[in-house]
């Protein structure tokens, strides 16, 4: 059994499993058996037998998911081998991968982080370049990134989701922009053809 030590020893899919198996539990006793069947890789079963002494030295060792997980944001990481681009500017996004990103919030954060990840973050070519958005390969490299640190993640999510906030503020002018713009275009049709 495999005890981690911080968060970083803890991956995104261990974090939305634990957010999702402890949402309903009010009993924290109950929660903190979540905790330790998610984060060593156990059944409720295996920590429901377990002495005494052993869970309470887990739950010493574990006690960091007490505390929130930190990180400084860094527009490039390492991952399983792979260098990875975060598209740190929300201006720079795609409409597609707006929609997309949207889409997964609307479903759910808590169970899409990772899916989030997918959209803002690509693997580079030779570690070097950044590859072109392809929507298509977006579950494949949501589920790569499925075993990311919670710290990488969370620092690229709060920083996603901070920079958003500017973009949808902006959002309104840009549509009413582009809607001055074909007013214009369709009343230059109309007084070329009269």
């Amino acid at each position: 059994m495999k005890i981690p030590k911080s968060w970083q020893d803890v991956t995104i899919a261990q974090f939305m499993e634990l957010r999702q198996s402890t949402k309903d539990l009010k009993d924290n006793f109950d929660v903190t058996n979540v905790h330790i069947a998610v984060l060593c890789g156990i059944t409720q079963q295996e920590v429901m037998s377990m002495k005494v002494e052993t869970r309470n030295k887990i739950v010493d060792r574990i006690s960091f998911i007490t505390t929130e997980p930190t990180g400084e944001f860094k527009p490039t990481f390492w991952h399983n081998k792979k260098r990875w681009k975060v598209t740190n500017n929300i201006n720079k996004l795609l409409p597609s991968q707006y929609i997309d990103v949207s889409m997964f919030i609307k479903m759910g954060a808590d169970t899409n982080y990772h899916n989030i990840l997918g959209v803002i973050c690509q693997p580079m070519r030779y570690g070097v370049f950044k590859r072109k958005y392809d929507g298509d390969k977006v579950m494949q490299y949501a589920d790569e990134l499925l075993s990311l640190p919670v710290p990488t993640a969370m620092t690229i999510a709060a920083f996603f989701l901070n920079s958003s906030q500017v973009f949808i503020d902006n959002t309104p002018t840009y549509l009413e922009e582009v809607q001055r713009t074909l007013m214009k275009e369709v009343s230059s049709i109309v007084s070329d053809g009269t």
